[in-house]
C-alpha cells in the first residue's frame, strides 16, 4: 500500500495511491511462477482507477544464492477508468492485454544494507507503440533491528497518457523510515 502527495508553489503536483499484492511460486527454483495485481489512483494523471493483474514466469539467473536477479515475462490485463476533460469524445474505460516484461535484481552488498531494482515494459500486444514504462530503485540501511532508513528512485513512462494529461514522464525521489515486525 502507498500513498503519495506534494504541492509545488501551492498547487498539487502529485496524487497518487496504490495497492500491490503479489504470490511467488517455487522463488528459489531456475523457473519461478508468479501472480501479480495492483490497483492505482493518479489524479494528476487522470486515473480514477487502474487495475491490473498479471500472470507469467520468472527465470532466476543466480537460484541458490541470497542475491536475486531474474527475467520476467507475463500477460497482463488491465482495466483504466479516466477523468476526461470537458468536452472529451475518448472513450471513459478502457481495457487493454499488455506483455510484462521485466528485470528484478537485489544484489548483495552487505549486512544491514539492501538494494532493491525492479525495471517493467508493458507494450499493449496489439500496439507495441502503446507502452508503460517504470524503474524502481532503493537502498535501504538497517538502522536498528526493526527500524530501516530507504532511499528510492521511481521512473514511470505512459507513451499514451490519459486525454488532458500533457506529460508522458513522471519521478519521485523519496526518503523514509521503514519499521520492519
Amino acid at each position: 500500500v502507498g500513498m503519495r502527495y506534494g504541492k509545488s508553489s501551492g498547487t498539487v503536483a502529485a496524487e497518487n495511491y496504490e495497492t500491490e499484492a503479489s504470490a511467488r511460486f517455487q522463488p528459489r527454483s531456475w523457473v519461478s511462477p508468479f501472480f501479480d495485481a495492483k490497483a492505482t489512483r493518479d489524479l494528476i494523471k487522470n486515473i480514477d482507477l487502474r487495475v491490473a493483474a498479471s500472470a507469467g514466469a520468472e527465470l532466476n539467473l543466480f537460484p541458490a544464492s541470497s542475491q536475486r536477479v531474474s527475467l520476467g515475462v507475463a500477460v497482463l490485463q488491465d482495466y483504466e477508468r479516466r477523468i476526461l476533460p470537458v468536452g472529451s469524445t475518448d472513450p471513459r474505460t478502457v481495457s487493454r492485454t499488455r506483455f510484462n516484461l521485466r528485470l528484478v535484481a537485489t544484489p548483495s552488498i552487505r549486512q544491514g544494507v539492501a538494494l532493491d531494482h525492479k525495471t517493467q515494459f508493458q507494450p499493449v500486444a496489439d500496439n507495441l507503440g502503446d507502452y508503460l514504462f517504470s524503474s524502481e530503485t532503493a537502498l535501504r540501511v538497517l538502522l536498528t533491528g526493526g527500524l530501516a532508513l530507504q532511499t528510492s528512485f521511481v521512473y514511470n513512462y505512459d507513451s499514451t497518457p490519459a486525454p488532458g494529461v500533457t506529460s508522458r514522464a513522471d519521478r519521485a525521489l523519496t526518503t523514509g523510515l521503514i519499521v520492519e515486525l
